[in-house]
């Protein structure tokens, strides 16, 4: 090789690199940009789907005089609680049952919003047993559920004043727990939204 082949040699640039792999390698400036990404609306996200696992269960509100809101004479001066008892009782059995028996995070006032809170399992039971019994069934049912319900919001009574109410009074008495569990649940529900925005406030301040 001559002097001239070796200084030309000398004078080309290295070969460039050529990263075959797929592993790429991050720069510094994307790496700021990474930890600059602001997660609030993440942070927002969760909190509002964890909102009701923070917050405690409500204890069931009582009267002062521990009896029902309403008396059974009552519920016929209110057209509006007493007639659909008297001319949908499967059907208002089957909301209340199914307000009674909602999840934690359930508001009550959305309960009788869809046909399907009407008719149900629960309804069409109850029509059949009122067929296949003679009603007895029926009494049993709502005699026991009616003793549910005073224990849940520790209204006074007791088992004969319950099977006598859904058995002379059933209209009067369906219309009266019908109504007890709307407002009952829906007092919970409130003190549970109260609760979990204390604690979820509580949470953001430390």
């Amino acid at each position: 090789m001559t002097t001239a082949e070796i200084q030309q040699s000398n004078e080309l640039p290295p070969p460039a690199y050529q990263n075959d792999s797929d592993v790429i390698v991050p720069t510094e400036k994307q790496e700021e940009e990474e930890e600059e990404i602001d997660y609030s609306v993440t942070d927002k996200l969760i909190d509002d789907r964890t909102y009701y696992d923070n917050a405690s269960a409500a204890e069931p509100t009582v009267s002062k005089d521990r009896t029902f809101e309403l008396s059974l004479m009552d519920t016929i001066k209110r057209p509006d609680v007493f007639c659909p008892s008297l001319l949908f009782e499967p059907c208002i059995f089957a909301r209340s049952n199914r307000a009674l028996l909602r999840a934690p995070e359930e508001d009550p006032a959305e309960i009788g919003g869809s046909w399907r809170h009407y008719i149900n399992t629960t309804s069409i039971g109850y029509s059949l047993m009122s067929y296949w019994t003679y009603s007895v069934g029926n009494i049993v049912w709502r005699t026991h559920r009616r003793n549910t319900i005073r224990e849940r919001y520790q209204i006074e009574g007791s088992c004969v004043k319950d099977f006598a109410a859904t058995t002379f009074c059933s209209p009067c008495a369906l219309a009266q727990e019908d109504y007890e569990i709307k407002t009952r649940e829906q007092e919970i529900h409130n003190v549970d939204f109260k609760q979990g925005q204390q604690q979820l406030a509580a949470e953001n301040m430390v």
